[in-house]
């Protein structure tokens, strides 16, 4: 059976085809596309000088083009160079003769040669001044180079638009003058019909990998159904499909179809037949169907209307084979044979896309479009690109809300708008003409959804907005306490209310809200039901911190998706403090130690201080001074660490608690190396070394072992005479003690990485330097596969100290970026930094500026798995043909 396809072009045959219609785009003879150039300025150097296919381009002309906003013209000369280089080694890849495709033979010129590269606009131009007007149609995929902003671009945008919309008047006349006036598709004695789609007077953004998935899947299947939630783009992109498609395509709109037995009615009707008042209307449109060649019907919003339409596509789908049917919808049709394609949100911005890249999201692409539809000479400055990045993460790449905001660009500016934003999202509206009643708003456009669903439905939808940055099936099921919650999700995520998606770490399904729909359901709880939920909430995810212990590393992972959920529950449980709360906030804190976050759960550190003396029993109290002291130590508090262990020790000895005495002893020791009072030290930990081998408990045993370990090896790196014997032998004793611990210590133990650290240490200053490496490699690794921020600080700056030392500075410069990275982020204190301070200055002064900041910017960026994968004898690479860095440095 003959499926649709996509429409093809003619081409002439050469080296490269260059597509600025949605573009720009690089083909090569065989079809094989080329999307990525190494910048947005590259891919504008292609375009300009595709528009000039065969002329000569001066290179002052391109100057200005290109890079307007640069007034010197040393730099500008140096960014074209750069450009071209670029462009050639995508253009005339090894074994093409230089200047096959790019001519610079003539100075001061740049030329693309015409006899190896073929462009849409060029053609469209030509066939138009041939006559040939359904060739020039044909050409014309899309709104040329969107998302570039030029004036040349601007210009040649509105122009190539213009010439398209004449072109459509007039080949719709010559049809019209072709056929009958009163009809709009053939007779059905033909087959072939023709039929208008929906006219948009917006450019299309941001969907073509989307386009192209859905075309593929109407090439294979016989029913797809196009589902997102209100305001996602779903009849836009159904239409710029079939656009596309050589089949033609029926498209039936019914939103304002108010019952399932006028469905029928609406599609006889939009085909220009009367609807027969005696026969059966489906098995007239089956008549018509049956006797058409290959046709795509598109069912547009059936969201209200899906039992009648499921019944009817059903049926047309068994009596016409040549029929494909493409549904578009808030909530799919769940029939057999149904492919369902999801529309997500738009992709917006990274917090650190720079400026000039920008434009090349396609939720900015959208917002800036629509902001000059609105107002004219609207330009995104460097000073609101950070606004631009706040407004498109609030709005979460939905373009109704893009559109929506965009419009208000009028009368505030960019930062007023992502202000505004972040007071609530469902104020955005719209007072201009041509949007759907539905759609002039975020409210109403959720409010229809809203209204589709069944009464217990719509209460467990509300209840669900209580929870902060998703769920799992457990947490949904306990907090509502709902015996229908698999049930409810399930139907929830099919009318496209609902995200949901793979938490690979903890191996769950994980559902979520968009932050508009959130705030929607929100708003529909009473103060009681809140409360209660509340309550509930706080209750399960507290227990779930219960679970979490410094000695299990698994005990963290259910709460790596949590974070927000378990903040809301500290903050409800703090109101009124029980037994849950404490044991919950004691978890908390050895997760938010353990996991980096301390900034995030110093402010709990704080408060928890305040009620330590107020609970109940001696070990819950022990636990939690050991994680304030973990907390406090970690951002540099060290008169809070000291009171802690003093109290702790009073309140141990008091209660005659072994396991707390050793936990003050070594606290107060920890204490004591702050201050520089190594005979303190030394005394306090052999009291906590001594006590901890009495008590029959593993864990105090390989916890003291773990600090005491590091501590005497402090206590010999600051002796006066650093060759005497007593250095020699504290080390040795510290080396032992590590490896006496490595020997106990349980695989799941987060002190694991702290011990491989340690011994590392103790190896470098014994001048064991291959052993050494080894040992913080293995710290490295084990860090990473147990998620351990804190410990990746130390291995990354001990590691680029190291390649320092062996003059590998390129390297020492990635791994210093990264340490920067975590170290900022976690906010640990880590003092004195004389260390790091001179790292800095040596890498300053051996790579120079720029090349320092390029590859610590790289190193803050690369995920630390694959920054494990290299040593001093495995180097990454760093020359144009790098493994490591596709966009290889220069």
């Amino acid at each position: 059976m003959n499926r649709p396809t996509t429409a093809n072009s003619p081409y002439s045959h050469r080296l490269w085809r260059v597509r600025l219609f949605e573009g720009p785009l690089l083909e090569t003879i065989s079809g094989e596309e080329k999307k990525h150039f190494r910048s947005q300025k590259v891919g504008a150097l292609l375009a300009y000088l595709a528009l000039r296919l065969g002329r000569r381009c001066p290179r002052e002309e391109l100057f200005f083009a290109i890079w307007p906003e640069v007034e010197d013209t040393q730099i500008v000369a140096n960014r074209l160079r750069v450009a071209l280089a670029s462009l050639r080694r995508q253009m005339e890849p090894p074994g093409t003769p230089f200047g096959t495709v790019l001519d610079v033979s003539n100075t001061g010129y740049i030329l693309l040669r015409e006899e190896t590269v073929w462009c849409d606009v060029v053609a469209f131009e030509s066939a138009l001044k041939l006559g040939k007007k359904e060739e020039a149609a044909l050409l014309i995929r899309g709104v040329f180079l969107p998302g570039f902003y030029e004036d040349w671009a601007i210009l040649e945008r509105e122009r190539l638009e213009t010439l398209s919309e004449k072109l459509t008047e007039v080949i719709a006349s010559e049809r019209e003058q072709r056929e009958p006036v009163n009809l709009p598709y053939r007779h059905e004695e033909t087959s072939t019909i023709f039929y208008p789609l929906p006219l948009y007077l917006t450019r299309y953004f941001g969907r073509e990998a989307e386009k192209q998935r859905l075309l593929e899947l109407l090439c294979n299947n016989r029913l797809v159904t196009l589902t997102g939630s209100g305001g996602m783009g779903k009849t836009r992109l159904a239409v710029e499909a079939a656009h596309e498609m050589k089949s033609p395509s029926v498209f039936v709109a019914l939103a304002d179809v108010v019952d399932g037995e006028h469905v029928t009615e609406a599609i006889l009707r939009t085909l220009g037949v009367l609807p027969s008042v005696d026969a059966d209307l489906t098995e007239q449109l089956i008549a018509i169907f049956r006797r058409r060649e290959p046709v795509v019907l598109i069912l547009d919003n059936v969201e209200h209307l899906v039992m009648a339409v499921a019944e009817i596509v059903l049926r047309l789908l068994e009596a016409a084979p040549e029929l494909t049917i493409l549904v578009t919808g808030r909530r799919a049709l769940n029939i057999v044979g149904e492919t369902v394609f999801a529309l997500t949100p738009l992709l917006t911005p990274l917090p650190e896309t720079p400026y000039d890249h920008l434009a090349e999201s396609p939720s900015v692409a959208l917002f800036l479009d629509r902001a000059r539809n609105a107002r004219p000479d609207f330009v995104l400055s460097t000073r609101y690109a950070d606004a631009m990045r706040q407004i498109c993460r609030l709005l979460e790449g939905v373009p109704l809300a893009l559109e929506l905001a965009a419009a208000r660009v009028v009368m505030q500016t960019p930062s007023q708008i992502a202000e505004a934003m972040e007071s609530g999202l469902l104020r955005l509206k719209s007072q201009q003409h041509g949007f759907s009643v539905r759609h002039r708003s975020l409210r109403a456009s959720i409010q229809g959804s809203y209204d589709l669903l069944p009464p217990k439905l719509q209460t467990f939808f509300a209840e669900l907005s209580i929870f902060e940055g998703g769920w799992t099936l457990e947490a949904a099921r306990f907090v509502t306490d709902c015996p229908r919650t698999e049930e409810f999700l399930e139907d929830l995520i099919r009318r496209s209310l609902l995200v949901i998606e793979e938490d690979k770490q903890a191996g769950k399904m994980r559902c979520t809200f968009l932050e508009s729909i959130r705030q929607f359901a929100a708003e529909l709880l009473t103060s009681e039901e809140q409360e209660a939920l509340t309550s509930r909430h706080a209750e399960y995810f507290l227990t779930l911190a219960s679970g979490v212990t410094e000695d299990d590393i698994y005990s963290l992972l259910p709460l790596d998706s949590e974070r927000k959920n378990l903040l809301a529950a500290l903050d409800t449980g703090g109101g009124n403090p029980n037994e849950i709360f404490h044991t919950g906030l004691i978890g908390s804190l050895y997760y938010g130690y353990i996991r980096g976050h301390n900034r995030l759960f110093l402010l709990w550190a704080e408060r928890a201080a305040v009620i330590l003396p107020t609970i109940s029993d001696i070990e819950e109290r022990v636990r939690l001074g050991i994680a304030l002291y973990l907390i406090f130590g970690y951002v540099g508090r060290a008169e809070l660490v000291e009171k802690i262990g003093s109290e702790m020790q009073a309140d141990a000895e008091a209660n005659g608690f072994a396991k707390g005495i050793v936990s003050a002893k070594l606290i107060l020791s920890y204490a004591a190396v702050q201050k520089e009072d190594y005979f303190t030290v030394l005394a306090l930990s052999r009291e906590a070394l001594a006590k901890s081998r009495e008590i029959p408990d593993r864990t105090i045993l390989y916890r003291t072992l773990r600090l005491t370990s590091w501590l005497w090896m402090e206590t010999a790196l600051h002796e006066t005479e650093t060759e005497s014997e007593i250095v020699r032998e504290r080390l040795l004793l510290s080396e032992l003690l590590a490896r006496e611990c490595l020997a106990i210590l349980p695989a799941s133990s987060s002190q694991l990485a702290f011990t491989h650290s340690t011994l590392s240490q103790i190896l470098a200053h014994t001048e064991n330097e291959t052993e050494s490496y080894k040992s913080l490699k293995s710290a490295q690794r084990t860090a990473i596969s147990q998620g351990m921020d804190v410990m990746l600080i130390f291995c990354h700056r001990t590691e680029c100290l190291t390649a320092i030392a062996h003059e590998h500075f390129d390297y020492a410069a990635l791994l210093f970026g990264a340490y920067l990275e975590i170290h900022e982020r976690t906010g640990y204190h880590m003092a004195p930094n004389a260390q790091a301070e001179s790292a800095y200055h040596l890498l300053l002064s051996r790579l120079g500026q720029e090349r320092y900041d390029l590859l610590t910017k790289i190193g803050r960026q690369i995920p630390p798995q694959k920054l494990a994968e290299f040593s001093l004898d495995n180097l990454p690479v760093f020359d144009l043909g790098g493994t490591l860095f596709p966009s290889a440095l220069p």
